[in-house]
This record gives structure tokens, C-alpha cells and sequence, in this order.
């Protein structure tokens, strides 16, 4: 495997791999409108963002230039302690419970807050793989996202009404709307599943798309598993490899629909700031792959074996219904439009440590051949951006 990949594997046994990935890194807008700071100005509020992918979210909004960045918290303690206002006087805070309903002595701060936000990205919900998924559980999962996008899309209509502009709002989803399946691919035209974690997404988008009925741009991001290297099940899976404890769990077939985090938040600025972005995305890499074979690519980066696997019923055993997360997956695939990046006036498809993963996972001569020749791509333009900026 070629070392330059910095595809997100290598990340957990390469770090100097990773960190080389992580410095070649490029803000790529679709809008052809690549680099630069280019939330400046604008005022964006982030639900969910002391969070694993919140927090990420968070961050690159400061990066990009964000004037204001309002983070709606239930835990206030723990938002001041993740963004200590030392090191980030643009952040503001804000008591936010998405899991209940509206109340007098929070609505109107929470009204004052989102007034005149450019966007609201909406991110809160609780963790699914978290304990069992008792019926207590269950219902804060749906309440945690269906009742908080219900409030926030309520507060965006009555701020338009008393005369703010329209706003972008941006709606976390999950590709478990599809439902699971071994055999069949999904993407954004295929219908929503009818299972428990469908059932919530189905739910979710339609609170947050009657936000576009009030004027406001709605976007709603399909995430797969979101990987990187501190945190999410990327972080969970490597210690049990290096302890010699790693392999599939069930049959190894599912598929996992996955996507780097980086790609995440490149989505997430391009959705703030092109309004061509509207409706759902599949947010996955457009190479899905079998949790065996992610498993054995981990193993060997490692360094170990993956020999070790967790039978279904032991699983289902421990964890109940939520066991399905692990043992039941889809193959999403998403629009390729989406995934199209401009370099150099040429357009290629998906970044580096997304194509890599072809080669990565054993897949054929031509795909590795492909991967590094957008590797290098992306090394060039990066070389040249980074010289034109110093002249």
C-alpha cells in the first residue's frame, strides 16, 4: 500500500501517515470556490456540538471564518469545557434539550440566539449504541431527534414571521432510513426502511423538511459510519486489535457504509455556503465494504491478526435489539455529483483517502493504479495552492 494514501486505516497504525493525510488536507467546495475562509461574516448554530461529529463541526466553522458560532447545549458544563471561551471568544452557548418539548423560560433566549443565523446545523440526538435499547431508551432516541428538529424548525418559522431572513437549515439523518439488506444497494431515490432506526429517520427528515415550506433551505445529510482516528468505532476497534482481540462480529458480510470525517465537514461548509445544496444526501464513501474485510485491513495495519470472531448470538445476548448496529448493515452509495471535487479545472471523483479505499481493501490492480493517480492530484494542486499563498 502506498504510504502517501493516508487513507483513514492506516491512520490507527500509521500515524505519521495519517498526520501526512491530515497536512495535504484541502477545503474543496463544490461551488468552485476552493480554500479560503469562506464562512466569514456569517453567523452558524450548531445543535449536538459537543459531540463527536458536532464538536468536529464546531471547529471547522471557527476555521472557515465563522463570525458566530451559537452552540446549543443540554450540557452546559461540558460545552464550556470542550470550547473554553479563552480559545474561542466567537463561540456562544446556549440551554438547548432536544429530547423535550418547548418551554417558556427556554424558547425565548433560544429564539433571540438563532435570529439572523446564516444556518442552523442540527446534530443533537442521543447515542445510539449506548445499552440496551429498552423501551425507555427507544423513545429517547425518536424524542432526542424527532421533538428538538420539531422545536428548532418552530423557532426558524415564528423568526421568519417576525421578520428575519429565511435561514439554511442543515439536518443530520443516518442511512439506517434505507433499513438493513445483504444484497440490495440504496441511494437517495431508494424508499425509507421499515425497521426501528428507519422508522426515526423517516421521522426526523419530515420534521426538518417543513422548514422549507417557511423559505428556508433544507438540507438533510444521510450519514454512514463517520471514521477517525480519535473518535467514533474507529477509536473503539483499535485497542481490541492490538490487544490480539480483533475480528468480524456475525458473519463479517455486512456491509458498512462509511465516511471520514473530514468528508463530513467539507459536506457540511459546501452545504452553508452553495445554495445548490438542497433535499438528501447520501454522506458515505462510494466504497462501501464487508466488516470482514474492514476488520482485515485493520488487523494488518496493526500489525494483527483478525482472528477472533463474536458470534450473532452472544451479541444479541449482550445487547438486545440494539445488537442490529453491528450486525446488520446497507451498501449506500451516494450521488456522484456529490463527491466531485475541482482541481485544476480537471473534475475527478471523491478524495484521495476515499478512492484509496479500493486498493486498500484488496481490490483490483487498475483501482489501485486510479487511487494513486488521484493521490498525486491531489498532491500537486495542494503544492500549488500552498505556493501561490506564499507569494
Amino acid at each position: 500500500m502506498d504510504q502517501r494514501s493516508g487513507f483513514l486505516w492506516l491512520g490507527a497504525g500509521g500515524g505519521a501517515c495519517f498526520r501526512a493525510a491530515r497536512r495535504r488536507r484541502v477545503v474543496c467546495g463544490l461551488d468552485g470556490n476552493d480554500g479560503g475562509r469562506r464562512l466569514k461574516g456569517m453567523k452558524v448554530a450548531v445543535s449536538g456540538g459537543t459531540g463527536f461529529v458536532g464538536s468536529h463541526v464546531v471547529q471547522r466553522l471557527i476555521d472557515e471564518g465563522a463570525d458566530q458560532v451559537v452552540l446549543l447545549t443540554r450540557d452546559l458544563k461540558k460545552a464550556w469545557g470542550v470550547f473554553p471561551s479563552k480559545e474561542f471568544p466567537n463561540v456562544d452557548f446556549v440551554y438547548f434539550n432536544s429530547a423535550v418539548g418547548a418551554t417558556r423560560k427556554d424558547e425565548p433566549l433560544l429564539e433571540r440566539k438563532l435570529r439572523d443565523c446564516d444556518a442552523v446545523v442540527n446534530l443533537a440526538g442521543e447515542p445510539l449504541a449506548e445499552g440496551r435499547w429498552t423501551e425507555k431508551r427507544k423513545a429517547e432516541i425518536r424524542n432526542s431527534r424527532v421533538i428538538g428538529t420539531r422545536r428548532i424548525v418552530s423557532i426558524l418559522k415564528r423568526n421568519v414571521l417576525n421578520g428575519s431572513t429565511p435561514t439554511t437549515l442543515i439536518n443530520a439523518s443516518a442511512v439506517g432510513f434505507y433499513g438493513t439488506s445483504s444484497t440490495a444497494s440504496f441511494d437517495e431515490s431508494s424508499p425509507a426502511g421499515k425497521d426501528f432506526l428507519a422508522n426515526i429517520a423517516k421521522a426526523w427528515e419530515a420534521e426538518a423538511r417543513r422548514a422549507s415550506a417557511d423559505g428556508n433551505r433544507t438540507v438533510l445529510l444521510r450519514l454512514g459510519l463517520v471514521m477517525s482516528i480519535d473518535g467514533g468505532a474507529l477509536q473503539k476497534l483499535v485497542p481490541v486489535f492490538k490487544a490480539f482481540l480483533g475480528g468480524p462480529v456475525g458473519t463479517g458480510a455486512q456491509w458498512v457504509s462509511w465516511v471520514h470525517m473530514d468528508d463530513v465537514l467539507d459536506i457540511v461548509t459546501d452545504a452553508i455556503v452553495s445554495d445548490s445544496y438542497s433535499g438528501a444526501y447520501n454522506v458515505t464513501s462510494p466504497q462501501p465494504a464487508r466488516f470482514s474485510e474492514i476488520c482485515d485491513e485493520l488487523g494488518a495495519r496493526l500489525g494483527r491478526p483478525s482472528w477472533l470472531p463474536v458470534p450473532s448470538s452472544i451479541l444479541n445476548l449482550m445487547l438486545g435489539d440494539s445488537a442490529q448496529l453491528v450486525l446488520k448493515g446497507q451498501k449506500v452509495l451516494p450521488n456522484p455529483n456529490t463527491w466531485t471535487v475541482k482541481l485544476n479545472n480537471e473534475r475527478i471523483q471523491v478524495k484521495s483517502r476515499v478512492c484509496v479505499s479500493e486498493a486498500c481493501l484488496g481490490k483490483t490492480k487498475q483501482a489501485r493504479a486510479t487511487c494513486t493517480k488521484a493521490e498525486s492530484r491531489f498532491q500537486h494542486f495542494h503544492m500549488n495552492d500552498s505556493q501561490s499563498h506564499s507569494m
